[in-house]
């Protein structure tokens, strides 16, 4: 659904959704999307998540996965995201909800990385995964810049985020310790200090443990590992690896993280 610009599109939107007042979905993985960006941008980001729905699905999806109908409200401008933004720096979030779910974003093209980050959220809360903040957020990452082939039915997973190299330099470095314990509310993630390369670093633990051979194969079973333990614990029952050994691979993960990736047909 196209909304012009300038109009109080989101504030009816979520409403709308969270009311039940939209038509019922036929197919449990059916969307509906609010934009002020055209109804082209609207289409292509359904398409978009769907594709990602797809990648997703082998890495975190399970057998009983609700998948509830996702509302998704996008935002042409800054001015116009804003009064509905969670806190000041953010550009996304993602709400639960007991019929639909929904995703508010700022984005004016409506295929950037914004969506796509939220989408991981919506996968692994319909599927009921609790996840630790760093690893929630570093899957999110992770997805967020998949990169469609122009001529070949590909998909790259794992591109580097050029951004994200200044937040990991090691004045700016968080211990690994103290990133793995802090909570979604803590000051790691949220203070203006830190927040930045905290994601910076999930991001990078993420990869390393979904891409990196010595990590990967393993890497389902710290999911499971995750449902009824600490990240300490469940690195020393799947990897036998302790946080600071983790740590010291991440470390050096980060000389080959730029040439890591991997192609999904």
């Amino acid at each position: 659904m196209f909304v012009p610009k300038g109009s109080t599109f989101a504030a009816i939107a979520i409403l709308f959704c969270a009311a039940g007042s939209l038509p019922a979905e036929e197919h449990v993985s059916s969307q509906r999307v609010y934009t002020t960006t055209g109804e082209d941008a609207g289409r292509n980001l359904v398409i978009r998540l769907e594709r990602l729905r797809t990648v997703l699905q082998p890495v975190l999806e399970r057998r009983d996965a609700r998948q509830s109908p996702v509302c998704i409200a996008a935002f042409g401008s800054r001015d116009e995201y804003q009064p509905y933004a969670p806190m000041s720096r953010s550009i996304g979030f993602f709400l639960s909800g007991a019929r639909r779910d929904f995703i508010g974003m700022e984005d004016r093209s409506a295929v950037s990385r914004t969506a796509a980050h939220e989408w991981p959220h919506v996968v692994g809360g319909q599927d009921g995964l609790r996840l630790p903040a760093w690893l929630n957020e570093g899957l999110a990452e992770l997805f967020s810049n998949l990169e469609d082939g122009r001529s070949e039915p590909r998909t790259s997973v794992g591109q580097f985020i050029p951004c994200g190299i200044f937040w990991l330099r090691p004045d700016r470095w968080i211990s690994l310790a103290e990133l793995v314990s802090a909570s979604e509310n803590s000051e790691v993630f949220t203070s203006p200090g830190s927040v930045d390369s905290a994601y910076a670093e999930s991001w990078l633990l993420a990869h390393m443990l979904v891409l990196d051979p010595r990590y990967s194969e393993n890497f389902p079973h710290l999911l499971s590992a995750l449902e009824h333990s600490e990240t300490p614990e469940a690195f020393g029952t799947v990897y036998r690896k302790s946080v600071a050994q983790v740590e010291q691979d991440l470390i050096a993960y980060l000389e080959v993280v730029q040439t890591n990736g991997r192609v999904l047909e």
